[in-house]
């Protein structure tokens, strides 16, 4: 890969990663399992898959949210 374009991707990944807010969350046993197995079944992160659905379920239930003005691409799979 070409120095340059190296660079860029990895200032990107910088930038995002350091623009996330970590929380905690407990979850009932048996949703934490679910979560787990669609997770493991999806090739992600189980944090990576909670805060997917919870993005997508703060933007399906407000349309009006900012953040349905983001890229989508924003919680991709863990890579």
């Amino acid at each position: 890969m070409h120095k340059e374009l190296s660079f860029v991707l990895c200032d990107a990944v910088f930038r995002r990663m350091s623009q996330k807010v970590r929380i905690t969350v407990s979850l009932p046993p048996d949703v934490h399992q679910e979560l787990s197995k669609r997770a493991e079944r999806e090739g992600r992160s189980t944090s990576n898959l909670a805060a997917f659905l919870l993005t997508h379920a703060i933007r399906d239930k407000e349309p009006s949210s900012p953040m349905n003005n983001q890229n989508s691409d924003r919680l991709e799979k863990d890579g």
